[in-house]
């Protein structure tokens, strides 16, 4: 099940600095190009204010107007840098040792592991408990970090009086730092799981381990992980577009507010194109008939922000896109391909070829019920194998439990042995595929009847079959399914017959014999062929009570140890009779037996 045979190490800051990188490199450009715009508009507020300071003292006038505004603003201006970035930078700091403490011991783990040192009992235990939690856990302190810049970044925003032109760069910087701050915790937790499944879980946990459910938890799934890169492909990079060109618009309040210079700018076009088809002044026209309340424009700032803005952010989100349909198709492919390799073994008669149950997603569950299909087949296999036969569920289960001891065990349980009288005789005046085709048609219906009344077939002796009730799960009822099933098994003789003769074939007669003693059941052969019998005394005494059947002409014959462990009712009993000191066949001691009286 291992895929790869060299250790892979364990980074536990590295794969941190490609999403903070994304996030930095995407709010300081938003950043400095806000805040280079709020120092444009200072200056060309201040500039007005200085020329009216020194046409008042030419004047000689000491009136001069109020400068308190603009230097306040600029002092907050580099007040919210700083808390700004004092905070980012604390916050990423505190990120970064948090989720290295909590790697600490993963990364000790590999590294011991790849360099075949001892690895202690506590770090093992850390390792295969957390490492399905991580992209969680990490994800989760991620979380936190950015609930705090955040809620810093909110207070800011409070604090400063609405209308000021700080307020919009705080509210952009907020906006774009929350949205960047999304991207990093998907790029975080993702990469994460990704590391863990197709890395790193195969060197933590056993075989016997990796075959069944890991711990942690289901999200995305693959409904969730298809929504994701759905919406990265499609709108993020429509988003920061549409982002930048509406935080890039500069806002007047009339038409009226522009200067000539500004105004042939942004209009000059139209007023041509009016001044063709209209005799009134164009400029008096647009000015009377087109102005509203508030007019937004981009100015030649507004493209450098533009610029600054959606270069960078379709640059990186590009890269994000190409990790994430990455991470995506190979979390999605590499399990999926280990299946069909997996199945292309058990196709060849290898039922040893599991696969790695990597997550709880839907790929987790196809290759888990994988890997409980092989067992299943192995059970089943194994069970065929020792007796020769599909099992009832409930036998099956048991064996499988455990509560069956196959190396041997002492069973006081019933034998049946059924036998096709005169068969050797029959087998010589017809063809060897009628032989087999007739024997085939006859177990076909024994083989039911035994199966419903829980005995199981030991044997198979040419025309005769050997049975076990009791074995191998002990019963107490074992002698009255054996001579039901002995009762059945004529009844479904009689129909066999009738069927043959009507379409033209022979018919033949059976002979059973039952014996209840104790038997020793368990394994026997060796790894090439294993097989579960049953040996002893018991067997043998049902195997010689059959062939007296024909000399007592009947065709049920029972030993009186069977007679005296039925609980069957008074009517059943009644029509067997007692043979006394019946001689058996290389016995010396006789026995009583009991004919069924037909």
């Amino acid at each position: 099940m291992r895929v790869t045979t060299k250790v892979p190490r364990y980074n536990s800051i590295l794969f941190l600095l490609f999403p903070f990188f994304i996030y930095t490199v995407l709010n300081f450009s938003l950043v400095s190009s806000i805040f280079t715009e709020e120092l444009v508009k200072f200056s060309t507020q201040l500039k007005p204010n200085i020329r009216s300071v020194i046409a008042a003292e030419k004047e000689g006038s000491s009136e001069f107007l109020n400068l308190d505004v603009p230097y306040s603003d600029l002092n907050q201006d580099e007040k919210i840098k700083r808390i700004y970035t004092r905070d980012y930078a604390g916050v990423i700091f505190v990120i970064f040792i948090l989720i290295l403490l909590f790697n600490l011991p993963i990364k000790k783990y590999f590294k011991c592991k790849r360099k075949n040192r001892t690895i202690t009992n506590f770090t093992v235990a850390y390792t295969k408990f957390f490492i399905n939690f991580s992209p969680e856990i990490i994800g989760g302190i991620v979380f936190l970090g950015s609930c705090y810049i955040h809620f810093s970044l909110y207070r800011l925003l409070k604090s400063i009086p609405q209308g000021e032109f700080m307020s919009r760069a705080v509210r952009n910087i907020l906006i774009v730092s929350i949205f960047t701050f999304i991207l990093v915790l998907l790029l975080v937790y993702l990469g994460q799981k990704f590391r863990v499944q197709t890395k790193y879980i195969q060197w933590v946990f056993s075989e016997e381990e990796l075959k069944r459910r890991p711990n942690g938890f289901n999200f995305p799934g693959l409904r969730g992980r298809f929504f994701i890169t759905t919406i990265f492909i499609t709108f993020i990079p429509l988003a920061i577009v549409l982002f930048y060109i509406i935080s890039s618009f500069t806002t007047i309040s009339s038409l009226k507010d522009l200067s000539v210079d500004q105004f042939n700018f942004l209009l000059g076009d139209w007023v041509k194109i009016i001044d063709i088809f209209s005799d009134v002044d164009p400029r008096s026209l647009v000015l009377n008939e087109l102005d509203v309340d508030s007019i937004q424009y981009i100015d030649s700032f507004g493209v450098m922000q533009l610029f600054l803005g959606i270069v960078p952010g379709l640059f990186f989100s590009l890269i994000y896109i190409i990790k994430i349909v990455s991470w995506s198709n190979t979390s999605i492919l590499k399990p999926i391909n280990e299946l069909l390799f997996a199945m292309k073994k058990v196709a060849k008669g290898n039922l040893d070829s599991y696969t790695v149950v990597r997550s709880r997603e839907e790929t987790g569950e196809l290759a888990y019920g994988f890997n409980q299909m092989l067992d299943g087949l192995k059970d089943r296999d194994r069970i065929k194998s020792l007796f020769g036969q599909y099992l009832s569920a409930e036998i099956s289960e048991e064996i499988l439990k455990g509560n069956v001891d196959l190396d041997g065990s002492m069973y006081q349980a019933t034998i049946l042995f059924a036998d096709i009288r005169g068969f050797t005789s029959l087998s010589e005046t017809i063809t060897p595929h009628q032989t087999i085709s007739f024997l085939n048609e006859y177990y076909n219906v024994m083989i039911d009847v035994i199966h419903q009344h829980g005995g199981i077939i030991d044997k198979f002796l040419g025309d005769g079959v050997l049975v076990l009730f009791g074995v191998p799960i002990a019963s107490i009822d074992h002698a009255d399914r054996a001579v039901s099933a002995a009762f059945k098994m004529r009844e479904k003789l009689e129909e066999f017959n009738s069927k043959r003769e009507s379409e033209g074939l022979f018919t033949i007669k059976i002979g059973i014999g039952i014996h209840t003693g104790e038997v020793i059941a368990g394994n026997v052969g060796n790894s090439n062929k294993l097989e579960y019998t049953v040996i002893g005394d018991t067997v043998n005494v049902a195997s010689r009570i059959e062939s007296l059947t024909k000399q007592f002409e009947t065709e049920l014959l029972i030993g009186e140890t069977v007679y005296n462990n039925l609980s069957l009712n008074s009517t059943v009993k009644k029509r067997f009779e007692k043979l006394d000191g019946v001689t058996l066949r290389g016995k010396r001691v006789k026995v009583n037996l009991l004919k069924l009286i037909s």
